[in-house]
């Protein structure tokens, strides 16, 4: 999920691996592209993890350069904040997950 003032975002997320066992870490791609004529501004990038997945701090990377660690804690609601998405531009975000015991019942 992203919030930005009316702009035409498209949000794709990728992860690693298709299947993992419980302590495995998995990492996350999460591209997000203004395909808009005009800059979006205060781009935020909102995810909900899966169940049981926990976020390992220090993993967060945008456009492969390290950053603070989204808002959210270990999960499962992550808020990071992107600023400006200038028009025909994307950007990467990378970070990585362990699974915990709780996945068992989860929905990831």
């Amino acid at each position: 999920v992203l919030s930005a003032p009316t702009s035409p975002l498209f949000v794709k997320k990728t992860a690693t691996h298709t299947s993992a066992e419980l302590g495995d870490f998995e990492e996350y791609t999460v591209t997000v592209a203004n395909r808009g004529s005009t800059a979006s501004p205060d781009v935020a990038m909102q995810d909900t993890l899966p169940r049981g997945f926990i976020y390992v701090p220090g993993t967060t990377r945008v456009n492969g350069v390290k950053v603070n660690d989204p808002v959210g804690g270990k999960g499962p609601y992550l808020t990071l904040g992107l600023g400006n998405l200038d028009a025909n531009k994307e950007v990467k975000v990378q970070y990585r997950v362990q699974i915990g015991p709780n996945a068992l019942n989860g929905d990831g």
